[in-house]
């Protein structure tokens, strides 16, 4: 019967897998992303304020409905997502009734970005 030894080199690799198998699971936790503000949060349907029970997502504009997307639930005008009324349903906007105060949930931010004009153009 040959005995099998494992050299210097050969214990060093063994233990090194045996550490890293062991440390490895410890490093799966997810990170915080940090481009993001310290009040928001990723959630499955985009991002939402913390401040604000309400994340629009997405609006559907046709001759014959409006369908709004909020929190990921598919509501029309008169529909209630958490507590809220949904009034009006517009491409960039939806507008809640929640305790007789409007509230408008935007898609884009009302700052709109335009090219500065060129003075020779003039």
């Amino acid at each position: 019967m040959s005995e099998t030894r494992i050299g210097p080199c050969g214990l060093n690799a063994v233990v090194l897998a045996a550490a890293l198998t062991i440390a490895l699971p410890a490093q799966s936790t997810a990170l915080p992303d940090p481009t993001q503000p310290p009040s928001y949060r990723a959630t499955r349907t985009g991002i939402t304020n913390e401040a604000s029970p309400w994340a629009l997502t997405s609006t559907l504009i046709t001759e014959d409905r409006r369908i709004a997307t909020i929190n990921g639930e598919r509501v029309q005008v008169g529909d209630t997502v958490r507590g809220a009324r949904v009034t009006e349903i517009a491409p960039t906007h939806v507008r809640l009734s929640v305790n007789g105060k409007q509230r408008v949930l935007r898609l884009v931010p009302r700052t709109v970005k335009r090219i500065a004009e060129d003075k020779d153009e003039r």
